[in-house]
């Protein structure tokens, strides 16, 4: 399967004090906010900033300049990248 849309968030990720059957750490990743963005749509990779002010709001995709970023009609995969992580995408 091949993605119409790949979008790449960096989030604040902390311990959830949870942990899975093999004792392995269950991370608590805040998706409410703001933080930078990569959406790779068409070929091209665009950077901006993603928003999303409640649980119950989309997430929206802007350029740095505030211009909206649109989605190519299709699926759309996800990344969430903690913010302690470099990020480079290219071509």
């Amino acid at each position: 399967m091949q993605a119409k849309n790949v979008v790449v968030m960096q989030v604040k990720v902390t311990a959830s004090g949870i942990f899975d059957v093999a004792g392995n750490p269950s991370p608590d990743v805040d998706v409410i906010g703001t933080g930078k963005a990569w959406v790779l749509r068409d070929g091209h990779v665009i950077q901006g900033v993603w928003k999303r002010a409640k649980l119950s709001d989309l997430t929206s995709f802007t350029t740095r300049s505030g211009q909206a970023i649109s989605l190519a009609r299709g699926n759309t995969w996800v990344e969430l990248v903690p913010t302690t992580i470099h990020v480079q995408v290219s071509r």
